[in-house]
């Protein structure tokens, strides 16, 4: 399962605990109008609904977590992986600097590890999206969750 997909259904599994808490709020609201059994009975319900929801969730922030955590590691290796571009991008640069290359020796000199900093920077972007997105979903998942009493 991808990284959107995933997000996706733990985004929709807080929608649906979100939607049951505000049941349970409605009835306990209006605990005055109706018996006291009847009202106990809808919040048990919904209650657990949530729990079953909890349920499937577990293995879904596990996942988000493992894959967070190698989201992360593969975007360091990526930065790692760069570093030699950089420097050699940064010595070109220098000796353009001082005269060393003119603007065309430069130029082609400094193209691929252009090419090679400008892939990675790309490549870490990416990377960093996917992990704030799965962070912004377990987030939203663990306020939900606290506050439902399903932590």
């Amino acid at each position: 399962m991808g990284t959107a997909e995933l997000v996706q259904q733990v985004t929709a599994h807080v929608k649906d605990v979100e939607r049951m808490q505000e049941m349970i709020h409605k009835a306990r609201s209006a605990s005055a109008k109706f018996s006291a059994a009847v009202v106990e009975k809808v919040v048990k319900d919904n209650t657990a609904k949530c729990n079953e929801v909890a349920v499937k969730v577990a293995p879904l922030t596990s996942e988000m977590t493992s894959r967070i955590d190698g989201l992360k590691a593969k975007r360091d290796g990526v930065i790692v992986g760069s570093q030699e571009a950089k420097f050699t991008l940064q010595e070109l640069e220098l000796r353009h600097l001082v005269g060393e290359y003119d603007g065309d020796a430069f130029a082609g000199l400094a193209a691929e590890p252009q090419a090679t900093v400008a892939a990675a920077d790309a490549q870490v972007t990416d990377l960093e999206g996917e992990v704030s997105a799965l962070e912004a979903a377990l987030a939203a998942w663990a306020e939900i969750a606290g506050r439902s009493g399903l932590a």
